[in-house]
C-alpha cells in the first residue's frame, strides 16, 4: 500500500497566504489598464491561484503519477477547446461545417468513458 504524505500546517498556511496575496493582486489588477494584456494578466493570476489549489489543497503534488497524467490530459483538452472557441468566434464554423467541433465532442466522450474504467482499474492494480 502506498504511503500517505502528511503535509505540514506551515505549508498550508504559506499557500493560504499566497492565495490571499494573489486575491489582493487580482483586485488591484482590475483597477489598472494594461491595454491588450488585460486578459493575459488576469488569466496569469487566475492560473497561478488554480495551480496552488490543485497542487496543495487537492493533493495533486503528492499524488501518484497517474493523477498527473489525468491533469495533463485535462489541460490538453482545455487548450484544444479554447482553440475551437476562438476559431468559432472568428466564423470558421457554421451550421454547414462543424465537423471539428463534433469530432472533438465525440473524442472527449470517448476519453471520458475510457478514464471511467481505466483510472480505477489502474489504481486497483497499483495497490496490489
Amino acid at each position: 500500500m502506498s504511503e500517505h504524505k502528511v503535509v505540514s500546517w506551515k505549508v498550508y498556511l504559506a499557500v493560504f497566504a499566497a492565495l490571499c496575496a494573489l486575491t489582493v493582486i487580482t483586485v488591484e489588477v482590475t483597477g489598472h489598464d494594461f491595454g491588450p494584456f488585460n486578459l493575459v494578466v488576469a488569466l496569469a493570476v487566475a492560473v497561478t491561484k488554480a495551480t496552488l489549489v490543485v497542487l496543495y489543497f487537492m493533493h495533486a503534488r503528492y499524488s501518484p503519477k497517474l493523477t498527473g497524467i489525468v491533469i495533463a490530459s485535462s489541460l490538453a483538452f482545455l487548450v484544444i477547446l479554447v482553440f475551437l472557441i476562438v476559431y468559432s468566434l472568428r466564423g470558421r464554423y457554421s451550421s454547414a461545417y462543424y465537423t471539428p467541433i463534433e469530432m472533438f465532442g465525440l473524442y472527449w466522450h470517448f476519453v471520458d468513458i475510457v478514464w471511467i474504467f481505466l483510472f480505477p482499474l489502474l489504481y486497483l492494480f497499483a495497490r496490489h
